[in-house]
């Protein structure tokens, strides 16, 4: 297991563990630490290099409900929350 200061570098030491050792993966945060990690995948791809992205996200029921702001718990939601342009399905 190899860690990285950002999500980027994990992605090109995937990438160069993939060129040594035939197939590399990378495991990191929701949105941001997924859109980061685009730059290398793109490059692995370009280079037809085997390399296994692994990313989180919220559970899709939770889709459209909100914890108010006590803390208290789920509220009635209603706010109509949609996936975002950087959510991938």
């Amino acid at each position: 297991m190899i860690y990285g200061c950002n999500e980027l570098n994990i992605g090109y030491a995937a990438d160069g563990f993939a060129r040594a050792r035939g197939v590399g993966a990378a495991v990191v945060t929701y949105t941001v630490g997924g859109l980061s990690l685009l730059n290398a995948v793109a490059g692995a791809a370009s280079e037809r290099l085997p390399f296994i992205a692994i990313t989180g996200g919220p559970n899709s029921n939770d889709w459209g409900e909100r914890v108010d702001k006590g803390g208290r718990g789920k509220t009635g939601g209603g706010n109509g929350a949609r996936p975002t342009s950087h959510t991938f399905l």
